[in-house]
C-alpha cells in the first residue's frame, strides 16, 4: 500500500516539506511568499500561520516547477536589477548582476564626460536589444538628465519593457520602441549600450536547464563563434562625435570585439572592464568623430 504523503498544514510545515525537495531555503522562501503574497520576514515570525487550500495548490506547483528547472524569476515573474524591481517572463532574458558592471562603466564614463548643452550634443543613450528594459531603466534611475531609447526587436519583449517604464514611473523619460539593433534616432545618441546574444549556438545546449531550456533561445544565440549580432551592431552603430559605446562581452570575447572595431573604424579605441569574478564583461569603445 502506498504510503500517504502528509499535506503541510501550516507555514512551518510547507517550508520543511519544499526543503525536501529544492533544498534551496532562499527558493523555498521566495515561492512561499510569493504564493501567500506575503514577505520572507514574514515568513519567519509566523511559522504557525495555517495555510488555506489554494495557497497549498498554489505553492505545491511553485515548488514543481522549480523542481523542474525553471527559473525563480519567471515563477514569480520579478527580478531585481541595479536596485529596480522588474517584471520578467518567458519572453525576455533574465538580467544578470554580471550586467550591472556594464551600467557601472556606463555611468562613470557619462559622468566624467557629461554632455554639453545644445542640439548638437544631446542628453541622449540609445540601447540595442533592449528585453526587459533594465539596462535602460537602471541608467535612466541614475542620470535624471538622460533620455533614454530601449530598442527591442521582440514585440512581446518590448511590452515587458514598456510595463517595467510605466511600473517603475518612468514614462517620459525611457521610451521602449520595437527596433533591430539600434533603434533610429533624429540625432545621434551621446552613449549607445547594448548587451546582445554572444553565447556560441554549440554552446547553448550544454548550459543549466534553466538557461537551455527556458530562456529565449535568440536572446542567447550569437552565431557559430558568439559575435555575429554584435559585428552588425558595430558596423551600422551611431554616435555624436566625443561618445561611446558600452557593450556587454563574453568572458573570451576581447580579441573579436578589438577585431570587429579596427575593421570599422582603426580610429576607434576599445576598452576592455572586468566583471567582479575578473573575467572580460564591458568593452568601452570610443574615439567617434
Amino acid at each position: 500500500m502506498k504510503k500517504k504523503v502528509p499535506v503541510a498544514r501550516n507555514v512551518g510545515e510547507a517550508r520543511e516539506k519544499a526543503l525536501r525537495e529544492l533544498r534551496d531555503g532562499l527558493d523555498v522562501d521566495l515561492l512561499l511568499a510569493h504564493a501567500l503574497g506575503l514577505t520572507r520576514e514574514w515568513l519567519y515570525a509566523h511559522p504557525e500561520q495555517v495555510l488555506t487550500d489554494r495557497e497549498r495548490q498554489v505553492f505545491h506547483e511553485y515548488v514543481a516547477r522549480r523542481a523542474a528547472r525553471e527559473p525563480l524569476a519567471y515563477i514569480t515573474g520579478r527580478r531585481e536589477f541595479y536596485g529596480l524591481d522588474l517584471r520578467v517572463d518567458a519572453s525576455v532574458l533574465i538580467p544578470r548582476p554580471a550586467t550591472e558592471c556594464l551600467v557601472e562603466r556606463a555611468l562613470v564614463w557619462w559622468r566624467e564626460n557629461p554632455p554639453a548643452p545644445g542640439p548638437n550634443d544631446p542628453a541622449m543613450i540609445v540601447e540595442a536589444g533592449a528585453g526587459s528594459g533594465a539596462i535602460s531603466l537602471a541608467l535612466a534611475s541614475e542620470l535624471p538628465e538622460a533620455t533614454v531609447i530601449a530598442g527591442e526587436v521582440s514585440v512581446a519583449a518590448a511590452r515587458v519593457a514598456h510595463e517595467n517604464v510605466q511600473r517603475l514611473d518612468l514614462a517620459g523619460r525611457v521610451y521602449a520602441v520595437i527596433a533591430d539593433l539600434q533603434p533610429p534616432t533624429g540625432p545621434a545618441p551621446r552613449l549607445l549600450v547594448a548587451n546582445l546574444p554572444y553565447i556560441p549556438r554549440a554552446v547553448i545546449d550544454t548550459l543549466e536547464p534553466e538557461v537551455c531550456d527556458h530562456e529565449p533561445r535568440a536572446a542567447l544565440d550569437g552565431g557559430d563563434d558568439g559575435f555575429d549580432l554584435y559585428r552588425r551592431f558595430i558596423d551600422e552603430m551611431r554616435v555624436v562625435p566625443g561618445g561611446a559605446a558600452a557593450i556587454e562581452i563574453g568572458r573570451d570575447q576581447a580579441a573579436l570585439i578589438r577585431a570587429a572595431v579596427s575593421g570599422h573604424d582603426p580610429r576607434l579605441t576599445v576598452e576592455v572592464t572586468p566583471d567582479l569574478e575578473g573575467f572580460d564583461r564591458v568593452a568601452l569603445i570610443r574615439g567617434f568623430r
